[in-house]
Order: C-alpha cells, then sequence, then structure tokens
C-alpha cells in the first residue's frame, strides 16, 4: 500500500526537515534514514508506474537533505554519496547536482565540480529546473561565471602542482 509507506515516508521526511531546522543534524540525518528504510521495503515489489514515480521522487529528495545536511556537517565525502544517489534516480536534479558540485569544490576536485556546472547549463536541465535555479540567483549567466571562475582555479591549481613536481625534482637532483 503505497498510500501508507509514503505517509510514514513523509512524516518521518518532516521530522527530518523539522530537526534541521533546528540544527540537530544527527537527529535529521536519522530521520529521513528511517523514511529511505521504509521505502526500501517497497523495494522490488508490484507498484503502479504512478505510485513507482512518487517513491523515486521521495527517495531523491531525501537522499539531496541528507546530502545537504552532511554538507552542513563538513563531512564532504559522504554527502558525495548522498547526493551522487539523488543525481542517479533523477539526473535532472538541480539542487543536488548544485549542492554535489560545493562539495567537489570543498575537496578541490576542480574537474568534477566543473562537469557539474556544465551539467547545470545543459539546456535539458535548465528547462527542467529554469525556474528553480532562477529563484536561487542561478541563472546560466551567474553559473556561466561561476564556471570560468572555476576553470581559472583548476588551472592555478595545477600549474602549481607542476611547479612543485618541479622543484622537488631539482631537489632529488
Amino acid at each position: 500500500n503505497v498510500e501508507h509507506l509514503m505517509a510514514y515516508v513523509n512524516e518521518c521526511k518532516d521530522e527530518g526537515n523539522a530537526h534541521y531546522k533546528a540544527k540537530r543534524n544527527s537527529e535529521a540525518l536519522a530521520s529521513w534514514q528511517a523514511a529511505l528504510d521504509g521505502i526500501a521495503q517497497a523495494e522490488g515489489k508490484p507498484m503502479r508506474p504512478d505510485d513507482f514515480q512518487i517513491v523515486l521522487k521521495a527517495r531523491t529528495t531525501l537522499h539531496s537533505n541528507r546530502g545537504q545536511c552532511l554538507m552542513t556537517m563538513e563531512f564532504w565525502r559522504r554527502a558525495l554519496q548522498d547526493l551522487d544517489q539523488a543525481i542517479t534516480i533523477d539526473p535532472l536534479n538541480a539542487k543536488a547536482l548544485w549542492r554535489r558540485y560545493k562539495c567537489q569544490r570543498e575537496l578541490k576536485d576542480w574537474a568534477k565540480a566543473e562537469a557539474d556546472l556544465e551539467a547545470l547549463l545543459d539546456p535539458k536541465l535548465q528547462e527542467a529546473a529554469g525556474p528553480l535555479l532562477l529563484s536561487a540567483g542561478l541563472d546560466a549567466a551567474k553559473l556561466a561565471e561561476t564556471r570560468q571562475q572555476l576553470i581559472e582555479k583548476r588551472k592555478a591549481a595545477e600549474a602549481e602542482a607542476a611547479e612543485t613536481f618541479e622543484d622537488r625534482m631539482e631537489d632529488a637532483a
């Protein structure tokens, strides 16, 4: 019974949201995990296509919320795992892509951060999530500007790494 399942999932999700707003991150993660555990009980069971889409949307939202919470806690690599799950379920999830970009940036993984920005600039995603991105101040021009800044950071990091390597090679000789 998807209605019963989703009532439980939504209750846990709302509880997690309340904990997160109150800065009780561990409790938020636990509530969202309870919701994901509830959804997991339905996996492999027959479901109407409409119900399946409802369950998938809930899963992607829960993983994206967990990713945001883990980012707040500065658990960047763990946040990436949840955000990857959200994006695997819904490749057009602009929130999860933006959050994953921010994690990649914090981890200084410039190439992956750039790939996430490129995904956000994709016309298909812009069409699907344009209003959401605009409301967050992330129009295509701002994303392109951010991407250019990221490219410059990546190039600077690569130049510094090459210089450091050359210095160490000279010291070793």
